[in-house]
């Protein structure tokens, strides 16, 4: 999967629009976010900003975070004058705090020890303000695993 990210982000672009609902995305999270009146927002593991034309035209103060430079270089050229960090999502540090953040793309999953999980929610923590928001999606490996839908384990 790394090589997909490392040196074919083109095609991980296309494919991605294949298959996700990028408007029912931000609608789902901007709504979240508009709840708790949240108006600045950091995104992990951004990917090619396919979320932050959405974010910056609905005026919200947004900044995408990825760990992979290709990606981040198809973001900006799709999203100029937004802030991309690059940076791992288990150590991060923003400018200033953000009122919310999310981690769409199914990008928690990659989060592979107990040790990932508790670093990077130690650094969204450090990055939030007090009383910030985080939003972030799984996978059910039900719908995608079939042989686990039964009760079997893998």
């Amino acid at each position: 999967m790394n090589t997909l990210y490392a040196n074919h982000s083109e095609i991980y672009e296309m494919m991605y629009k294949t298959f996700i609902n990028y408007d029912e995305e931000y609608k789902y999270y901007s709504n979240k976010l508009k709840k708790y009146n949240a108006e600045s927002v950091i995104e992990l593991g951004c990917g090619t900003g396919s979320l932050a034309s959405r974010f910056m035209a609905n005026r919200f103060k947004y900044t995408g975070v990825d760990l992979n430079k290709t990606m981040l270089a198809i973001a900006e050229r799709k999203n100029q004058g937004v802030e991309f960090i690059e940076a791992d999502m288990r150590n991060f540090h923003l400018r200033e705090k953000k009122q919310a953040c999310i981690i769409a793309g199914r990008t928690i999953s990659y989060l592979m020890t107990y040790k990932d999980v508790i670093d990077s929610f130690m650094s969204i923590h450090t990055n939030l303000q007090e009383g910030g928001i985080i939003c972030f999606d799984n996978i059910d490996a039900r719908k995608f695993i079939p042989i686990i839908k039964n009760g079997k384990q893998i």
